[in-house]
């Protein structure tokens, strides 16, 4: 996957090295295209160069995402909306990076989209509690929640998690919008299939 925070993207070599590689199948942005406090379209050239490339990478944007800052309440369903309409993954968050969200907003945010539409949660997902979003979200990205920070993953935390999605999955019962993709080393290309970590 591709996050920009990472990579210096005035300088479009880095993105055509990724994409000849077939290393960029995902990408990240935080903003994901729309405004949080004036709730407008605020879509960067990067994105619309990468959505205009094919394959183009699966997007998945922040929408009522940590440090974003929040639209005036009665403007939330229709940011969403509009979230909905330029990222292909909706991810949410908790408060802040190692803070677990609330369950009654996952819920929620499903109930608004329905259940077509893949929805990505970020931050404070535990072995401990990645089983309570599971019936709500389609992908995981998890880093701080099974390890000691970004970088270093402790393989008994991850394996924990691991085998909750498995049983999950062997379950039947499939994420409300039938998919669930995570991120380990890589980021899961495909958002059409079960829910799934890359190994």
């Amino acid at each position: 996957g591709f996050n920009p925070l990472v990579y210096d993207t005035r300088d479009p070599r880095t993105i055509y090295r990724l994409l000849d590689e077939g290393r960029l199948p995902l990408w990240w942005s935080d903003p994901g295209g729309v405004d949080a406090h004036t709730v407008r379209y605020t879509r960067p050239p990067l994105q619309g160069w990468l959505a205009e490339q094919t394959p183009a990478p699966i997007l998945f944007g922040g929408c009522l995402f940590k440090g974003q800052g929040q639209p005036p309440p009665a403007a939330i369903p229709r940011f969403v909306r509009m979230c909905a309409r330029v990222q292909d993954v909706v991810t949410t968050s908790g408060p802040g990076t190692g803070h677990a969200a609330d369950t009654r907003k996952i819920a929620w945010l499903r109930h608004a989209l329905g259940p077509e539409k893949p929805i990505g949660l970020a931050s404070g997902v535990t072995p401990v509690n990645v089983a309570d979003y599971l019936p709500y979200v389609d992908a995981i990205l998890v880093a701080s929640g099974i390890g000691h920070d970004f970088h270093n993953i402790e393989p008994k935390r991850l394996d924990a998690l691991l085998h909750i999605v498995d049983a999950f999955n062997a379950s039947g019962a499939g994420g409300a919008g039938g998919t669930v993709g995570g991120m380990g080393t890589a980021m899961a290309p495909d958002v059409g299939g079960g829910m799934e970590w890359v190994r």
